[in-house]
């Protein structure tokens, strides 16, 4: 998949990147629920060590994501934003069929939209396990009120 290495600078540069191009692109198809060819956790954790780490790896996620937003993950969920910060991505979703004042238990919406995918992924999902990153998601009402918060972790992707 991804050719012969070089021991030149530029060229491993360039790989390196081209790699990266093609885990964020599959990545930000997971966030909107298509599927695709899984990457294997030995090409994953080459395109981190070559991106300088988990932390540089995330950033350039969130960096390459952010190209793309909004986007609708489906009929009710928009990504608004993401960015990076250390080993921690943090998204600002917005469901767009919510209205905050019709809202009677803000527990119940949070059972129901708390969306567990992000531990099955196979990059986010390796962040998670191999590197003890965490993705936070901050929800929105339609009107952009804020409705709640919640994390994916190794404590809370345990048998996702």
């Amino acid at each position: 998949v991804f050719g012969v290495w070089s021991d030149k600078p530029q060229v491993r540069h360039h790989r390196s990147r081209l790699i990266m191009r093609r885990l964020l692109f599959i990545v930000l198809l997971c966030a909107c629920g298509v599927s695709f060819a899984q990457y294997t956790e030995d090409q994953i954790r080459t395109a981190i060590r070559q991106a300088g780490g988990p932390e540089r790896f995330m950033q350039e996620m969130a960096r390459q994501t952010a190209r793309n937003l909004p986007t609708r993950t489906n009929a009710n969920v928009e990504v608004q934003s993401i960015a990076a910060n250390g080993k921690q991505l943090m998204y600002v979703t917005r469901l767009l069929n919510v209205e905050k004042s019709s809202v009677q238990d803000i527990e119940a919406l949070k059972r129901s939209n708390v969306n567990f995918a992000g531990c099955r992924s196979p990059i986010l999902g390796f962040l998670i396990r191999e590197h003890d990153a965490k993705i936070s998601y901050s929800v929105l009402a339609r009107g952009t009120e804020f409705l709640f918060q919640y994390d994916l972790d190794r404590k809370n992707c345990v048998n996702k």
